[in-house]
């Protein structure tokens, strides 16, 4: 019995990770999709601005496109979800023991799935809002100019620098820490192999988020190195001259994109 609730304890923290990455992707693929949406209107936006669209409408726009990209997987995700539940019910359990069991989802796990389904738009929203926001109204109706600006210029006031950003990281990661420091040798200590899993679940958490901003500090140095190389190997085919304006071109887009990239 105590194999079978650690197996399962064992099986849900494989789903929390699974349910963890198709979340951070479909952000992520919806973040794609609502930012090359937000650009391309862009000068539909700047119209719909000079004819009395307010900061508000605009929000709502965006709000709304990122629903519709969600809504039709909801009610997909729950119209199928009890089939599949009643065929994975039969394979699992046999015999007299499936009759115990309900394959209908339970409350809780409809309010998780409502719940993801509510927080993916929102989260994605986020960014291309602010860049929707961002545009300034001349910008939005020049169609001869291109919006993406290669250089950005930000002068920070040090008497108006805020520091919450840093208050809330510095104290999410000593409460993370603290965390790992403490209840880590307690479970092991009791045996809570609950705790245990949380905790490696947790820790995975870390490793991952550390592992994003280490590739945030390298991208740059990482851009340069593959053009270097890739570049090289198209010597042959191009003169000196013409393969350094290649080299110039490809620099200039990376560092123009930098920000999206």
């Amino acid at each position: 019995m105590e194999t079978y609730s650690v197996a399962m304890l064992f099986l849900g923290l494989i789903f929390d990770i699974i349910l963890l990455l198709f979340t951070v992707l479909s952000v992520l693929l919806f973040y794609s999709l609502l930012m090359i949406s937000v650009e391309t209107k862009t000068f539909e936006f700047g119209v719909m601005r000079m004819v009395g669209l307010s900061k508000t409408g605009i929000i709502n726009v965006v709000f709304i496109q990122a629903f519709m990209y969600v809504l039709p997987s909801i009610i997909l995700a729950f119209v199928t979800s009890v089939p599949a539940l009643f065929f994975l019910y039969k394979i699992i359990f046999t015999g007299d023991s499936i009759e115990h069991q309900s394959p209908m989802p339970s409350d809780l796990a409809i309010a998780q799935g409502l719940l993801v389904g509510i927080l993916i738009p929102i989260l994605s929203a986020i960014l291309p809002i602010k860049v929707a926001l961002s545009k300034d109204l001349n910008d939005s109706l020049d169609t001869s100019r291109s919006k993406t600006k290669a250089n950005m210029i930000e002068v920070l006031d040090p008497n108006n620098a805020s520091q919450v950003t840093y208050i809330l990281f510095g104290a999410l990661t000593t409460t993370y820490g603290t965390c790992v420091y403490y209840f880590l040798p307690l479970a092991l200590i009791s045996f809570n192999w609950a705790m245990i899993l949380k905790i490696f679940f947790g820790i995975l958490i870390g490793l991952l988020m550390g592992l994003t901003l280490l590739a945030f500090n390298v991208q740059r140095l990482l851009e340069i190195c593959l053009s270097h190389i890739i570049l090289f190997c198209d010597l042959k085919c191009f003169g000196n001259l013409q393969l350094r304006g290649i080299k110039k071109m490809v620099m200039m887009n990376l560092e123009a994109h930098r920000i999206r990239n």
